[in-house]
């Protein structure tokens, strides 16, 4: 999981870099025993509040609870928007990081993101061992454990281009 991990955070660190924490707000589904591995997030303002307040990282079924409702509220709101008004006129967009699958298959928001069927402001990143364990409705998966880097689509159900996930895993299947 360490060159997993290395990729994500050369990614997150790039989408810091370039947008503000009011254009894109992270959010973790994680677990405590790889804050070393994401401990860094808790020193940016992508992952707080608008208020500065609480952080969007779940850590515990508490966590993701809370986390679940905060991205089912945005994913009401912006479902019921025009399909022309495209993701821009949703305002903050939403990077959310799959770290811990049991955790994440608690969040039924990240479900529904997924089969949205549309870019409604949301990208959800899958972190994984194996590409069994990724969820079925990935279409873009990196595969960082070959000798060559290898990075490919998987058409799930049908030709789907607005809403897409990332995935990533390390061991060969």
């Amino acid at each position: 999981r360490g060159l997993g991990w290395a990729f994500l955070r050369g990614l997150l660190m790039q989408v810091c870099s370039y947008y503000s924490y009011q254009d894109v707000k992270i959010v973790l589904v994680g677990s405590e025993a790889e804050r070393s591995e994401w401990g860094f997030l808790t020193s940016l303002p992508h992952v707080y509040d608008d208020a500065g307040e609480k952080r969007s990282i779940a850590l515990s079924i508490d966590g993701a609870i809370g986390a679940n409702q905060l991205l089912a509220g945005e994913f009401e709101l912006r479902s019921k928007k025009k399909d022309d008004e495209g993701p821009a006129a949703s305002g903050t967009y939403y990077l959310v990081v799959c770290a811990d699958k049991e955790l994440a298959e608690c969040m039924d928001a990240l479900h529904d993101i997924a089969e949205a069927g549309k870019n409604l402001g949301f990208s959800l990143l899958y972190l994984a061992d194996s590409l069994h364990a990724l969820p079925r409705d990935c279409t873009y998966i990196i595969d960082l454990a070959r000798e060559t880097d290898r990075y490919f689509t998987s058409q799930v159900r049908d030709e789907r281009t607005a809403s897409r996930s990332a995935c990533m895993f390390e061991q060969s299947d």
